[in-house]
């Protein structure tokens, strides 16, 4: 008899009112989750747009920092070149400086040995 209590219509009601709350809830969630799903997906670009920034950023930096290494190793190598420009003449004045003091110094051990031939102690007697 207790299932004769609830007349029908009252079972059709209730029946068709949770599916309608089932239904309302069920379209409400999608839609939150959808609504939330859309946010998050604005967070992640927005990150990753910030995150592509900064990366840009930190490369500009680093083309500068490299830039500035360049222009430093090309003045080095610039003063490196006039250095071992100016060594290489230091060398060469050297060089011949030493060539000079020895065609010298030959010159004067001829002049010597020229000298030396003659003998002056006989040279002076004579007079």
């Amino acid at each position: 008899m207790a299932k004769e209590d609830i007349p029908t219509w009252i079972k059709v009601a209730s029946g068709v009112l949770l599916f309608a709350i089932t239904i309302g809830s069920t379209a409400g969630g999608l839609a939150w989750a959808a609504g939330r799903d859309s946010t998050a997906k604005d967070y992640i670009v927005e990150s990753l747009i910030k995150t592509d920034q900064r990366h840009d950023n930190e490369i500009g930096e680093n083309n500068k920092s490299v830039d500035v290494l360049r222009e430093q190793l090309h003045k080095t190598a610039l003063a490196r070149a006039r250095l071992e420009g100016k060594i290489d003449l230091s060398l060469a004045n050297d060089q011949a400086t030493v060539r000079e003091l020895v065609d010298i110094q030959k010159q004067f051990k001829d002049l010597s040995e020229y000298l030396m031939k003659f003998n002056y102690d006989k040279l002076k007697e004579s007079e």
